[in-house]
């Protein structure tokens, strides 16, 4: 198999930053984790890294909690283009008729959604980077490092460490469930400018 062309780091980078050279399942294995980490991101920040076109289903009627009369919120960001707003017969809605706040990844209708049949199918493209070559050291950063505790440690426990004189040892530790986004100091994510607050 090969990585997905929305991994946030190549398997190349992922080998240098481990120091090894992989192949046969430890390779298969690595792949996975590139993947899954970058999936994982991707939902914690609510965004898709790697620019693409996605469909989201949205109510957004009138009053409805999601739409609530003048605004969908779609659940990632940021979108560069509404492709469609159709609902479940397909009518779709005029683009003239609503606002695109990109960053927000909000849509504003000038009055107010009509109601749909079933549901809006909303299709938008947008994300941060182009490709995987183009995304952000920062965020190739924390993918690694996720990539890495979790080939290193298959069942996901912290490390721990003691040290008693000049000697120093390292082990696994509790099941720790992974990294989160909101493992930086102060709660806050360590990728903030990504961060949607209040979303």
């Amino acid at each position: 198999m090969a990585v997905s062309q929305y991994a946030l780091v190549t398997v190349e980078e992922a080998q240098t930053y481990l120091g090894i050279t992989a192949s046969g399942e430890a390779l298969t294995r690595l792949e996975m984790l590139i993947d899954g980490v970058s999936a994982a991101l991707d939902d914690e920040y609510q965004t898709y890294f790697v620019k693409r076109a996605w469909t989201e289903v949205h109510a957004g009627g009138i009053g409805h909690r999601r739409g609530f009369g003048r605004r969908v919120h779609l659940h990632r960001a940021p979108i560069e283009a509404v492709v469609s707003v159709v609902d479940g017969e397909g009518t779709e809605v005029d683009a003239d008729d609503y606002l695109v706040l990109g960053d927000l990844g909000i849509l504003e209708h000038h009055t107010r959604w009509p109601l749909p049949v079933y549901r809006w199918s909303v299709t938008v493209s947008g994300g941060w980077f182009e490709d995987t070559a183009g995304v952000a050291a920062d965020v190739k950063l924390e993918a690694l490092s996720r990539v890495a505790a979790r080939y290193q440690d298959p069942e996901g426990r912290e490390a721990e460490s003691v040290k008693v004189g000049d000697l120093q040892i390292s082990y696994g530790g509790s099941a720790a469930g992974g990294t989160s986004a909101l493992g930086a100091p102060g709660g806050r994510p360590r990728l903030s400018r990504y961060w949607r607050e209040g979303v």
